[in-house]
């Protein structure tokens, strides 16, 4: 099936997901912000953490910023996971001055915007860590799972620097482990937003992470 070739109208027939239409990349950062920034709100009024699954590239944080910032949202109640980061060769995540890192992706277009009541505290900054895998899964599974995990498709067709499954193969989310970059070519579904979430890579190794399932019915 050539998905490109599908009408907006038909997508809601072909997988059980709602879908919404917008007109550019900016609107879409809005909805997001907006959307993210109102879960925070409502999480604060029960007081509790909102988890949140991170991707770098799709999304631009400094609309979070902003509307955080206006409306003077308690920081110390979001929790950020991201999903994935680069490796240097010798196996650590390369460093923060790398133009590459995603740690300098974040904080330049996100937490280093924060400011007053909206920053978020360091401990609530999560990073997959290459010389302890399973942390993270193990950090989501102590939160209850992950409250919202946004992702985006890459060029070919990968998420989270997972490729596509091959044609008739069958997908099966990999533990977590360090790999040669191209042997791991599954994702890890985080739900409940039916994003996917779940590898760090660089050049040539890759890490693994692999996120629980904490919903049953997306």
């Amino acid at each position: 099936m050539d998905y490109y070739t599908i009408p907006f109208e038909q997508f809601s027939g072909i997988r059980p997901w709602p879908f919404t239409k917008l007109p550019d990349v900016a609107a879409l950062n809005r909805l997001i912000a907006e959307e993210v920034v109102t879960a925070l709100k409502e999480a604060v009024k029960q007081r509790r953490r909102l988890v949140v699954i991170c991707p770098v590239g799709p999304l631009d944080y400094s609309y979070w910023a902003e509307v955080m910032n206006r409306e003077h949202v308690d920081g110390s109640a979001l929790v950020t996971v991201n999903m994935d980061e680069y490796l240097a060769e010798d196996g650590d995540a390369i460093p923060e001055s790398h133009p590459l890192s995603f740690r300098r992706f974040m904080n330049a277009g996100f937490f280093d915007r924060l400011q007053g009541s909206a920053r978020v505290p360091a401990d609530n900054i999560v990073f997959p860590d290459p010389r302890s895998p399973d942390r993270t899964t193990a950090f989501l599974e102590a939160c209850g799972g992950a409250d919202i995990c946004y992702g985006g498709m890459g060029l070919t067709g990968h998420f989270a620097f997972n490729d596509p499954p091959e044609a008739d193969s069958r997908a099966t989310p990999p533990p977590s482990a360090i790999a040669e970059l191209g042997v791991l070519k599954f994702a890890a579904k985080a739900r409940p937003r039916c994003a996917w979430a779940g590898l760090v890579a660089t050049g040539r190794f890759c890490l693994a992470a692999r996120l629980p399932s904490v919903c049953t019915n997306c």
